[in-house]
């Protein structure tokens, strides 16, 4: 027998669940992909560098946005090391579910050192 598929709760806006790295985390790695997972499978039109950005007291960080195949989780690559001991924000705005329902803003916030996975695994 076939599990029903729970219909999103029409009460809870969809909202981010889960970000790597999390907030107010230090010591993160300059080459670390940040991961953003959000409550409800998102359409995929929506998933942009306007939506979801890294983000540095200079602007934004350059890098790429995957969406996993469940469309609930968003991976961001930045294409440069990120840069050491600078403030950066994970901000999310403008996102849409597969429902149409906007996603809540979300911004959170971490800190890179100037070692990276390369300096360790390599």
């Amino acid at each position: 027998m076939k599990a029903a598929r729970r219909r999103p709760d029409a009460t809870r806006p969809p909202a981010v669940v889960y970000v790597n790295p999390g907030d107010g985390a230090t010591g993160v790695f300059c080459d670390s992909p940040v991961a953003v997972r959000i409550s409800t499978a998102l359409d995929p039109r929506t998933v942009n560098a306007d939506t979801l950005r890294v983000q540095e007291a200079s602007g934004p960080v350059p890098g790429r946005l995957a969406l996993c195949g469940d469309a609930h989780l968003i991976v961001f690559h930045p294409a440069r090391f990120l840069t050491p001991d600078i403030l950066h924000f994970v901000i999310v705005s403008g996102l849409v579910d597969r429902h149409g329902r906007s996603v809540r803003p979300h911004c959170s916030r971490f800190i890179p050192c100037g070692l990276g996975h390369h300096d360790l695994f390599d």
